[in-house]
């Protein structure tokens, strides 16, 4: 898992500037209050929008960019969980939200953008 989370660090570290923008420009266009990051080693067509192909940028990881509203009406997020997702996230303009998916299923991680 260190081995992973290392990758995920590196891939974030390399994209920071890109991903703090779109963060920002959610949350000021009211997207949502609640933009989250996918990464995954394979694709995933059905959630979110592509921002990182890693084939493409020669990443570790394949990013999308998405937000609860969104993880909701997929059902990766139930409406029973809404309330807890809202509780554990973290300031959007201090820390990236990452939906980490591996094997089928996913963990909630939070990163500051400075590190």
């Amino acid at each position: 898992m260190r081995e992973e989370l290392d990758s995920v660090a590196q891939d974030i570290d390399a994209m920071k500037d890109l991903m703090i923008h779109i963060v920002y420009d959610m949350l000021d266009l009211e997207v949502s209050n609640y933009p989250v990051f996918v990464m995954s080693l394979h694709e995933l067509d059905e959630i979110g929008r592509p921002f990182i192909k890693k084939e493409i940028y020669q990443s570790n990881w394949n990013i999308r960019v998405t937000h609860l509203e969104d993880l909701v009406s997929k059902q990766v997020i139930t409406t029973d969980k809404i309330d807890s997702f809202k509780s554990i996230y973290k300031n959007p303009r201090e820390f990236f939200c990452i939906l980490l998916i591996q094997n089928d299923s996913g963990s909630f991680i939070f990163r500051p953008f400075t590190v």
